[in-house]
């Protein structure tokens, strides 16, 4: 399962918001969030191919392990059949 998310023009408290949902909600196992353009601040990317043009610029990825960022945080990660 995956999110996609493509940022828009400062979109800093929208990606800090989508990190609390993010780590509220329950997700389906070995989910990943993938966002364009801005990256999350508190997640660690398990991927990140960055514009040439800076952090920010329209080619920029980034692909983030939802379990991975649950467990650092003491959340409990349970297997899960959400939206299968």
């Amino acid at each position: 399962s995956h999110l996609s998310l493509f940022g828009a023009k400062d979109a800093t408290r929208f990606m800090e918001d989508l990190e609390d949902k993010v780590l509220a909600e329950e997700t389906k196992t070995n989910a990943k969030l993938i966002a364009c353009r801005f990256p999350l601040s508190t997640f660690e990317p398990i991927y990140a191919e960055v514009d040439p043009l800076g952090d920010k610029g329209l080619e920029s990825v980034w692909v983030y392990d939802i379990d991975t960022e649950k467990t650092k945080r003491g959340i409990v990660v349970e297997e899960s059949s959400v939206n299968e």
